[in-house]
């Protein structure tokens, strides 16, 4: 039925005009009109798909289906389809972009004789599916990011995304820009300013650095939107930043997808933290922040797979019982940091620190027994220092160290070092305490 006073002329102008790709095919799936939207999105000239096949257009591994779709359209009325089918299409270059078709049969209008098929984008929804996806398993958060990015870019249609993330207030840490030249993203912009006032910053390329507005001059860039993520307790601040072709604000139009896009990057944020988290839960104690028992022997293990000798000191508090029966566990417990806090202190970066439970600790050293006798003894002396508590204790508590020594040779049997090291540390135990010994050596 035609509106009247709009003549069938007014109405190919109206196609004509429309930015929605729109394509007229016979009952055998051969084009017959095109619009100027469809020439301008597939990158083929008008003349080129009108007398041709659909299926022509679409990847080989997607035929099939694109038949029994051309089937299913000839029973439309029976079947009642109503939802967009998602295909590939092929440019001129062989490279697909992804669209949601939608179809109107009127094969039986003698006045059209033919389906008209509409296109709307897809290629960015299924990078957004594919980033979700890589979040669900746990890749990397650059991998996730080399989706979101390009998922974001199609949708604003931008030259470009790039998110920085782990803000310390100053810098940022981190950076994702799949696509964007490199160098683009290092340093001060308008990023660190929309980081620091938490609020979106929409600019020229007059905020870059010299070298940074060079090399977006020559990708074809204008203009960047530097938008905060909604922050989270469960990560730092982190700012999208949208590169685009004219240098303009958003409008209207734009808010959805940037709100849309804010919150997939916000989920891969927390989501990459949470996974952090976990992870250094499984390798660390939950009272010091040190190295468990698995952690530690994994490092055990793969220092005894090199080509230099290690020690392992094995190290329990004397006179800690004591603080527990009398004080109760909360007070046992801040011993227990502040011993660990001593420890990592006088070790520092020599080795790995690790607490196996209640108050054993160990240390893994590179080096052979002289230079762990040496550690071993100073902290001895830092352990050794009263601990002054606060309220109920308020006062001083002492206690003590004992060490036990074992070092391995490259190829040794972890398990058999270790084993070592308990017993040289029941050995120190023996002596009353605030002793070393090494196993293997006379005493």
């Amino acid at each position: 039925m035609s509106t009247p006073g709009l003549s069938p002329a007014a109405a190919s102008k109206v196609v004509d005009a429309m930015r929605i790709p729109t394509v007229l095919i016979d009952e055998g799936g051969t084009i017959l009109f095109v619009n100027p939207a469809a020439s301008e999105n597939f990158g083929w000239p008008a003349e080129h798909l009108v007398g041709r096949n659909v299926l022509d257009f679409t990847r080989p591994d997607a035929v099939d289906s694109a038949i029994q779709s051309l089937a299913d359209l000839a029973a439309h009325d029976d079947l009642g389809i109503g939802v967009p089918t998602v295909f590939p299409v092929l440019g001129p270059d062989g490279r697909a972009s992804w669209w949601a078709i939608g179809a109107a049969p009127l094969l039986d209008d003698p006045d059209v004789a033919a389906t008209a098929l509409w296109f709307m984008p897809w290629s960015a929804q299924l990078l957004f599916d594919e980033s979700l996806a890589s979040l669900t398993a746990g890749a990397p958060l650059d991998e996730v990011l080399d989706h979101l990015g390009p998922a974001i870019t199609l949708a604003l249609e931008a030259v470009g995304t790039s998110v920085h993330h782990a803000f310390d207030g100053e810098v940022f840490f981190g950076a994702a820009g799949p696509g964007l030249p490199e160098g683009l993203l290092a340093g001060d912009g308008p990023w660190t300013e929309a980081a620091r006032a938490g609020e979106p910053r929409y600019a020229g390329l007059d905020g870059l650095a010299p070298a940074a507005r060079e090399l977006a001059e020559a990708a074809g860039i204008a203009g960047c939107w530097a938008i905060p993520v909604p922050t989270s307790a469960a990560v730092d601040p982190a700012v999208l930043t949208v590169w685009r072709a004219v240098d303009m604000a958003p409008v209207t139009a734009h808010e959805f997808v940037v709100q849309r896009s804010l919150r997939y990057v916000q989920l891969a944020l927390v989501r990459h933290a949470e996974h952090e988290q976990l992870a250094h839960m499984a390798t660390h104690d939950g009272l010091t922040g040190m190295a468990n028992r698995r952690l530690f022997r994994t490092r055990l293990e793969e220092a005894l797979e090199g080509s230099e000798p290690v020690a392992v000191l094995f190290l329990d508090l004397d006179r800690f019982k004591p603080v527990n029966d009398r004080h109760g566990h909360a007070t046992g417990d801040l011993v227990l940091v502040e011993v660990a806090d001593r420890l990592r202190q006088t070790v520092g970066g020599a080795g790995l620190l690790a607490r196996l439970g209640g108050d054993e600790f160990t240390a893994l050293v590179p080096g052979g027994a002289a230079v762990a006798e040496a550690i071993a003894s100073r902290l001895i002396t830092a352990v050794d220092q009263p601990i002054r508590l606060g309220p109920p204790v308020d006062g001083d508590i002492s206690i003590g160290l004992s060490v036990g020594i074992a070092v391995g040779l490259p190829g040794a049997d972890p398990s058999q070092v270790l084993a070592e090291a308990d017993a040289a540390l029941y050995a120190a135990k023996g002596d009353g305490g605030g002793s070393i010994r090494i196993a293997g050596a006379a005493g």
